[in-house]
């Protein structure tokens, strides 16, 4: 049976959380308009018996055939999802940095297409996995036209920081390098209805070899510690199979 780990749920303890649920519950009895019949009523709340599930939409292609640095931005606070061993892990993304086109000097891509950076070039939502410092997975997920490369670099979600803690934790390696993200390779990215409070832009980390320029774009996004839950406009997102 597939299990979902969210590590941040220790924002959330149990009886917290059943105690705010009995609260809204009252509230809501409190303030509800009659006439409405009892059955109405008791339809509706069994309906929404729970209403802090955040419901799960997989993310399909069309969200990163975008510009790079709008995805990027969009994707903190999504959930990256992977299936190993029966169980599903969610890991909420919290930072990330952009690598946009062939003029961005700090893509693997500036000096052209190669059989390490291939995946870039490919359709969106595929991933391109490399390999550093002989030791280390890099995750990244291609956005934008094809032939046009671009691509996203996860550097941090859940309680993990650094995309290699990130990969090792998450058993990512070049098995993975230019498939599409979906159930059928074992990982994909989810929207719960979360928005980040607060998101903060950074000039990259490590590409000083790319130019001040490059350098110093503001290309790495990550959010506040702190999420507004149930901002989203669309609370009941469900699952596309």
């Amino acid at each position: 049976m597939a299990k979902w780990f969210f590590p941040d749920a220790r924002f959330f303890p149990a009886k917290k959380l059943a105690h705010c649920k009995r609260w809204i519950w009252k509230e809501f009895e409190n303030i509800i308009l009659f006439p409405i019949s009892l059955a109405a009523y008791r339809a509706f709340k069994n309906h929404f018996a729970n209403p802090f599930e955040i419901m799960r939409k997989i993310l399909n292609s069309n969200f990163f055939n975008r510009p790079t640095l709008e995805v990027a931005k969009e994707l903190l606070g999504k959930y990256l999802v992977r299936k190993v061993d029966g169980n599903e892990i969610a890991l909420l993304v919290k930072e990330v940095e952009a690598y946009d086109g062939f003029k961005d000097k700090a893509s693997h891509a500036s000096r052209g297409k190669t059989l390490r950076n291939e995946p870039m070039f490919g359709p969106a939502g595929y991933f391109y996995i490399y390999f550093t410092y002989g030791v280390h997975w890099m995750l990244n997920v291609v956005t934008g036209e094809k032939d046009y490369p671009a691509a996203i670099l996860i550097r941090g979600a859940g309680d993990i920081s650094g995309p290699a803690r990130l990969t090792k934790f998450l058993k990512i390696d070049k098995s993975l390098n230019g498939k599409k993200m979906g159930k059928e390779s074992g990982l994909w990215f989810e929207d719960g209805g979360i928005i980040p409070a607060k998101i903060t832009r950074t000039p990259r980390i490590g590409v000083a070899y790319a130019g001040s320029m490059w350098a110093n774009k503001n290309y790495r996004f990550f959010n506040s510690p702190r999420f507004d839950l149930f901002k989203d406009s669309r609370p009941n997102l469900k699952r596309n199979e």
